[in-house]
Order: structure tokens, then sequence, then C-alpha cells
């Protein structure tokens, strides 16, 4: 089976990271970019300290968020 390759609007509110928490060892998943509005720049396990070293990958302005081909 082919692994899906997910985006998280609003990852680091709460159910941001819950989705993360289920997504992130999910074995057709693939957590492909984060986005946030006040933590976009961060990494994510900065803002969120239980996924350090498991979920490193900066945030992305939610205004980033475009159309992918």
């Amino acid at each position: 089976m082919n692994t899906v390759r997910v985006s998280i609007a609003g990852a680091s509110g709460y159910t941001g990271q819950e989705l993360v928490r289920l997504l992130v060892n999910h074995p057709l998943a693939r957590i492909h970019r984060l986005y946030g509005v006040s933590s976009a720049g961060e990494s994510y396990s900065s803002i969120i300290p239980a996924f350090n070293g498991i979920v490193d990958q900066q945030v992305e302005s939610i205004d980033d968020i475009k159309k992918e081909d």
C-alpha cells in the first residue's frame, strides 16, 4: 500500500497535536508539512517538547498553504 503524505493546519493547537500523535506512528501516513500562525518558523519540537527527537520539522506559516499538484 502507498504512504499518504499529510499536512496539518493548526499543528501546534490541541487538535493538531493529537493528529500529529496519531499519525507519527501510523504505518500508512507520513507527516509532510505542519502549519501554524504564531508558531511559524519554529521547530515543532521546540513548541511541543513531547515530540523532541520525534517531529523536529519546521512549522510553516498558515498563509503559505497552497494547492499542490
